[in-house]
């Protein structure tokens, strides 16, 4: 539930009764934020926002304060898939395992757009594909060199990229006769 109150927007999923509303800890970034200043230097505290005491996972139910910067942030957000994307997606490096921000190239922010604007779309693509449209995406191959696609080819100069989309277009025509 997303309530607004004083400018500010408190955030809870669950019905507060009149008795619990004295327990409740109202936290805010800036909370979060001493809290976690707190448990770097060693002060112990009863009260923590984190589930389970991981500080990447917020704990259910928590009433939460946004600043007027974080609404106007949230209702970009809201509004801008893109902004979103950009800005708060993260994926994880497959060698190093650490989380890196993404950026979208245009054909993602394109497909994201398409989604956005058309309630009903339905994407015909296996999963990671990576959803190219064109040959001329680079992609990183295992030796860390970095090629376009239409670039790949094999020992007897066939396009890989076109062999390959050749054949699931044919596995997609047989599974639509299927149907």
């Amino acid at each position: 539930m997303l309530g607004f109150r004083k400018d500010k927007i408190c955030m809870a999923t669950k019905a507060v009764t009149e008795q619990d509303k004295h327990k409740i800890t109202v936290w805010s970034t800036k909370a979060v934020n001493d809290y976690l200043n707190d448990i770097d230097n060693g002060v112990e505290r009863k009260d923590s926002p984190f589930l389970y005491g991981n500080t990447q996972l917020r704990k259910p139910n928590l009433m939460f304060e946004y600043t007027q910067e974080e609404i106007e942030t949230i209702m970009r957000c809201k509004n801008d898939v893109n902004f979103f994307a950009n800005n708060f997606a993260y994926t994880q490096n497959p060698r190093s395992g650490s989380l890196e921000l993404i950026t979208l190239r245009d054909y993602q922010e394109e497909l994201l757009n398409t989604i956005n604007d058309n309630r009903f779309t339905v994407i015909v693509a296996s999963r990671q594909c990576g959803k190219c449209s064109s040959g001329n995406e680079c992609v990183e191959l295992e030796d860390g060199r970095k090629v376009k696609l239409i670039d790949l080819f094999d020992e007897s100069g066939h396009n890989i990229f076109y062999r390959i989309i050749s054949k699931v277009k044919r596995w997609l025509y047989k599974v639509y006769e299927k149907l």
